[in-house]
């Protein structure tokens, strides 16, 4: 799923010049949703196979005991665009 979702968002970022400065994450810390850090994880990853070195970032990751519309993990990226 994410292969998938890394095409399109490549397709459609091709000519921006780009750089990611922070990446915030917040997930629900219930007790159905057991390793929400994998996908934290992937998310930064796959910034990273999109834009190389300018997709590293400062992250940070919080647990809430629950998020708007019952969503498991919400992540907020602020990107610099020349």
């Amino acid at each position: 799923m994410i292969i998938k979702k890394e095409s399109k968002i490549r397709k459609r970022i091709y000519n921006i010049k780009r750089s990611i400065m922070k990446g915030d994450r917040v997930y629900s810390n219930c007790t159905r949703f057991f390793e929400p850090f994998k996908v934290l994880d992937a998310a930064s990853e796959l910034f990273e196979n999109i834009f190389g070195e300018k997709g590293r970032h400062v992250r940070t990751a919080i647990g809430a005991v629950k998020l708007p519309g019952n969503t498991l993990i919400e992540i907020d990226f602020i990107f610099a665009v020349r």
